[in-house]
């Protein structure tokens, strides 16, 4: 499954992806007139974006979930995430 080098998506997205299970960008509203968060699936909060990561040949999706920020002891301000496995792009069936 190659692709050529004019469908690949700009540097700045590389390893994160779209959410596979959500609809196209935009202001998607409910029922309620609520925007639809994604829930994930392992432990309940919502998702703030889907992570794609490359091990190999293989690849394997991540729901991130944003924690906020903590300063660290050296006194630098980084950004607190979470992330739950979500499972691999494609299986792979062997006998």
């Amino acid at each position: 499954m190659l692709k050529s080098p004019g469908s690949l998506p700009p540097r700045s997205l590389w390893g994160k992806v779209p959410n596979p299970w959500q609809p196209p960008p935009g202001r998607v509203r409910s029922l309620e007139g609520q925007p639809r968060v994604m829930v994930c699936p392992r432990c309940g909060q919502p998702v703030s974006y889907v992570e794609r990561q490359r091990r190999g040949s293989q690849v394997y999706y991540l729901a991130v979930h944003y924690l906020g920020y903590e300063r660290g002891p050296d006194g630098r301000v980084r950004k607190r995430v979470r992330k739950c496995y979500l499972g691999p792009a494609e299986y792979i069936e062997v006998s």
